[in-house]
């Protein structure tokens, strides 16, 4: 088994009388990545500001690593699509705190291309960030997620935006972060297709931690039923193309 890097005990979270998550219990690991499944609303972010010590919550949360070492992906930034800020303005400025107008010089752009390379986005180093896609938008914000490289990402939706192509990338660069540096990865979603191919560890969410398992057990139709609501079209069986009635 490896080891916990965080481990939650009845974690519930309140805005005023909303109880967005009520008395969760799991733990994340090191070189495994675990899937957050659920409906929208269903508390899956607010488990991960609370680890992140973003959101209030009630219960215990206790760190095998500092929090310093949580590497975070926001759900898609609103970036003004006008801003004149390029990709390596952009990055300098999150990673270096120096202000922007200074520029960044030679050796500046390289440790930026080095950050970027992590995720794949290097060659977007001198792009305007405000015209990048949504894909793209995220690669650079995964890449300053892992600057400095974290021992547990979290990841916010990551796939939103993004056509199939992106995706298969953004999740061909978490099976390489988890296979080269051990990390472990969460990875928060609505979308069932990403459990099979990506996870070894799945917790359906819908305020409480409904189920949790390995992909294959979880992806039963009943469980999957029980935490979407029936009829909620995240995948339909056609019997060889008969449509069965009851009467």
């Amino acid at each position: 088994m490896n080891q916990p890097l965080v481990t939650l005990k009845d974690i519930t979270v309140r805005f005023g009388e909303l109880v967005a998550v009520q008395d969760v219990s799991c733990a994340f690991r090191a070189n495994e990545v675990s899937a957050l499944i659920g409906p929208n609303g269903s508390g899956k972010s607010t488990l991960l500001r609370a680890v992140l010590g973003l959101d209030k919550y009630q219960g215990e949360i206790a760190f095998a690593i500092n929090r310093s070492e949580i590497g975070y992906v926001p759900q898609r930034l609103d970036i003004d699509r006008s801003l004149p800020v390029t990709v390596s303005d952009f990055v300098s400025a999150m990673t270096t705190k120096r202000p922007l107008p200074l520029g960044i010089g030679a050796r500046g752009k390289e440790k930026v291309r080095a950050v970027l390379e992590r995720a794949s986005a290097a060659h977007l180093i001198d792009k305007p960030f405000g015209g990048l896609s949504g894909g793209e938008q995220q690669r650079v914000m995964l890449a300053l997620a892992l600057e400095p490289m974290p021992k547990l990402l979290l990841l916010d939706e990551p796939a939103t935006g993004m056509d199939i192509n992106a995706e298969g990338m953004l999740y061909d660069i978490v099976k390489k972060l988890v296979r080269e540096h051990g990390m472990g990865v969460v990875l928060v979603s609505h979308d069932l297709s990403v459990v099979s191919g990506l996870t070894q560890h799945v917790l359906c969410i819908n305020r409480t931690l409904v189920c949790e398992g390995g992909p294959e057990s979880i992806m039963t139709d009943k469980t999957i039923a029980s935490v979407f609501g029936h009829g909620h079209g995240v995948y339909h069986h056609s019997h060889g193309g008969h449509e069965h009635h009851h009467h």
